[in-house]
């Protein structure tokens, strides 16, 4: 069973579960359309939470209990500032490109291509990623207490960095998928993946990943604390609003502040994220020689998964227009090597994306050539005439010398969509 805030709820759309009110009152069943006069008379009666699933009176109290992040605004606006100062004397006093003092992660992890999956492979990525999710909504409605973030949170990591290493390439894809779950915690779940990435390719030791991965993870968790109706506007912000959006620094700062045993750099992540090279970030305007290394790493998971997510004011850009818009922004806000890492991992044709030959085939990306950034393995889904090939064929473009992808398929494949990720 999970509590969701009536705001969250999206119309039109028929129930995977059964809906409840805080009585246990059955509302809606499973498969009915939840409409808009429903949510708005939730809304009407004063009620800011439904409960979806099979009604559990134990699970009902445990979730009444918890008090969400958000109530904490507050307090947390009173502390942001000094919490800020705090952290610009970490950094000061921090080596802000520290050197790896292990092996490197990198080595640990399974370049092969996979072929063949098992289902006990597959749910290894799935699960790590759903594990993630409902941990990290867990921790945003209080079930978490304050003093089990850190070990929340590492566990999360941990199972990301072991799906990772032995198939970075389907944990990568599940990036691209338009989840149903709210976005602040899916998109911690996809940012820490993405910077994991990064780290790897750069040759940053195991400590230090899973460091970087632990921050990516809590980056944005101050946003739980900024108003729904601000985050998810469908117009333009005013300037008040866009204040309220970056003030969620020093509400997560706040945060952290109660969540004990963190690394110390999660904090500087989180402090830095926003900044750019240029000094055109937030929120000291600081240039690159004095932005952490870590989270200059965030920041490019960070963007590269907002611009691939739906927003309610924007369609998600492809996964490729996506990385052209960070590598036109390479040097001027971001670190050319960071993103380097990232096509390390994904390619310039992101993993998952569909890609059209030169030969006239179609095909999905499946797998990166790692320093190859062009050539990545495809896996030929329909000949020129657009038939289903059976069985489709696996492409290595690093090995053809006269086959190279044509262009990136941007509308999806229509019902053939489905097929094709190994």
């Amino acid at each position: 069973m999970n509590r969701q805030s009536v705001s969250t709820l999206v119309p039109g759309k028929p129930l995977s579960q059964p809906l409840h009110d805080e009585t246990g009152r059955l509302l809606l069943d499973r498969g009915k359309i939840l409409t808009e006069e429903m949510t708005q008379s939730l809304r009407d009666n004063n009620r800011t939470h439904v409960y979806l699933g099979t009604w559990d009176a134990d699970e009902f109290t445990r979730m009444a209990n918890a008090v969400p992040l958000s109530e904490y605004r507050d307090k947390a606006k009173q502390m942001g500032e000094k919490l800020g100062m705090q952290v610009e004397s970490l950094v000061t006093n921090a080596e802000l490109n520290p050197e790896p003092i292990g092996p490197s992660f990198e080595n640990a992890v399974d370049h092969s291509l996979q072929t063949g999956r098992t289902e006990a492979q597959i749910a290894k990525c799935t699960n790590a990623h759903a594990h993630g999710l409902n941990t990290m909504s867990d921790i945003g409605s209080g079930m978490v207490s304050a003093g089990e973030v850190a070990e929340a949170t590492g566990s999360i990591v941990d199972e990301l960095m072991d799906a990772f290493s032995s198939d970075a390439s389907l944990l990568n894809n599940m990036t691209n998928l338009q989840h149903k779950s709210e976005y602040v915690y899916t998109h911690a779940i996809n940012t820490s993946i993405l910077a994991i990435n990064i780290a790897s390719a750069l040759q940053l030791d195991e400590g230090q990943v899973r460091d970087i991965g632990i921050g990516a993870l809590l980056h944005n968790i101050g946003m739980s604390m900024v108003p729904d109706e601000i985050v998810n506007s469908k117009r333009k912000l005013d300037p008040a609003e866009q204040i309220d959006i970056q003030k969620h620094i020093g509400y997560g700062l706040f945060l952290l502040d109660q969540f004990r045993g963190l690394p110390a750099t999660t904090r500087i992540i989180m402090y830095q994220n926003k900044e750019r090279l240029d000094g055109r970030g937030y929120p000291r305007r600081r240039k690159g020689a004095v932005i952490h290394r870590y989270a200059k790493i965030v920041a490019v998971a960070d963007v590269y998964d907002a611009l691939i997510s739906d927003r309610p004011w924007r369609p998600a850009l492809h996964p490729y227009r996506a990385m052209e818009t960070l590598l036109s922004d390479a040097h001027s806000k971001f670190e050319a090597d960071v993103i380097k890492g990232l096509l390390q991992y994904m390619s310039l044709f992101p993993i998952g994306s569909f890609v059209s030959l030169d030969s006239g085939k179609i095909g999905r990306v499946v797998h990166s050539n790692f320093d190859d950034f062009y050539h990545p393995v495809v896996n030929v889904l329909m000949d020129k005439d657009k038939a289903v090939l059976k069985p489709s064929e696996i492409v290595d473009l690093h090995d053809q010398d006269t086959i190279k992808v044509a262009k990136v398929i941007e509308d999806g494949l229509g019902p053939a969509g489905n097929i094709g990720f190994l």
